[in-house]
C-alpha cells in the first residue's frame, strides 16, 4: 500500500510540474486520478528515449527543481546514443544503497578489490581499477599487465565484454581470475555465464540496472532469477505488445 502511495504521488508530480508528462496525459485525455490500480499504468504510452531526448530539458525536467541540487550527467550510451539527465544527492544515495545490497548477497566486502570493464564515461565512488569495454581487442595484453599487477578479486563487466576478453585471454595464453564476476546492462545469456565462470574461474552474478535508474533486479546467492528492489520501482514487463505491471 505504502509504496503504491508513493506511484500516486509520482503521478500527480509529474503531471503538475513536469510539462512533458502533462502533454502526455492529456494527449490520451487522462489524468494521474484515472491511475488507481497497478493495471492502470498499461493505459500510459511507453515513454521513448528519443522523446525524452528531444525534450530535454525544457519540458522533461520539472518545473519545481532547484536547479542548483541538479546533477548533469550522460549515460554511457552503450545502445548508441547517450542520454542526457540530471540527478541529485538522493537519488546518488538510494542508487549506491541498492547497489550495497547486491554486493552483500554475491558475498563481496570491503576486503575485495574491483575491477571494471565498462564505459569510460559510467562515474563509480568506490576505489577500483577501470578498464574501457570499447578498446579490448588492441587492449588486451595491456589489460592482462594491469589485472596481474592490480591482482583484483572482483571484475565487473557487460556480458559481451568480459565473454570477449575472456577468449582473447584463452587464445594467448593469459591467466587471470577473480573471486566473482558481476555482470550487467545487457541480457547474460548461460553460454557466456559458463564460459566466464570457467575462464576466470569463478561465479557469477548477473543484475539489471541502467544509468537513469540505478539497480532495478538483481540475483543473491541462490541464483534462481531477479530480486525486484520492489522499495523503489515498479517494472512494466511488454510481452508482444501486450503491458504486465507486477513487481514480482
Amino acid at each position: 500500500a505504502a509504496s503504491w502511495t508513493r506511484v500516486e504521488n509520482l503521478l500527480q508530480h509529474a503531471f503538475e510540474n513536469v510539462p512533458f508528462y502533462r502533454g502526455l496525459f492529456q494527449k490520451i485525455n487522462l489524468r494521474p486520478a484515472d491511475i488507481k490500480t497497478p493495471a492502470d499504468l498499461t493505459r500510459l504510452p511507453i515513454t521513448a528515449k528519443a522523446s525524452l531526448r528531444e525534450g530535454f530539458p525544457r519540458y522533461c525536467v520539472a518545473m519545481n527543481t532547484a536547479r542548483n541540487r541538479a546533477i548533469p550527467y550522460l549515460t554511457s550510451g552503450i545502445s548508441g546514443t547517450h542520454l542526457a539527465l540530471f540527478r541529485d544527492r538522493q537519488f546518488s544515495f538510494r542508487r549506491w544503497a541498492l547497489r550495497e545490497r547486491f554486493y552483500t548477497w554475491c558475498g563481496i566486502d570491503a576486503r575485495d578489490k574491483l575491477v571494471r570493464l565498462v564505459s569510460p564515461l559510467e562515474s563509480f565512488p568506490w576505489s577500483h581499477l577501470a578498464l574501457s569495454c570499447f578498446d579490448i581487442e588492441m587492449m588486451h595484453f595491456h589489460y592482462a599487465a594491469k589485472l596481474d599487477t592490480y591482482q583484483g578479486t572482483v571484475i565487473e563487466a557487460y556480458p559481451s565484454a568480459l565473454a570477449s576478453l575472456g577468449r582473447l585471454f584463452k587464445a594467448s595464453g593469459v591467466n587471470a581470475r577473480f573471486r566473482i564476476a558481476i555482470t550487467t546492462s545487457e541480457n547474460l545469456y548461460e553460454e557466456e555465464r559458463r564460459f566466464v565462470e570457467y575462464i576466470f574461474g569463478c561465479r557469477v552474478f548477473d543484475y539489471y540496472a541502467s544509468q537513469e535508474f540505478g539497480p532495478i533486479a538483481h540475483e543473491c546467492e541462490i541464483q534462481q532469477g531477479l530480486h525486484i528492489n520492489e522499495e523503489t520501482f515498479w517494472i512494466e514487463i511488454v510481452v508482444r505488445s501486450v503491458c504486465i505491471c507486477r513487481t514480482h
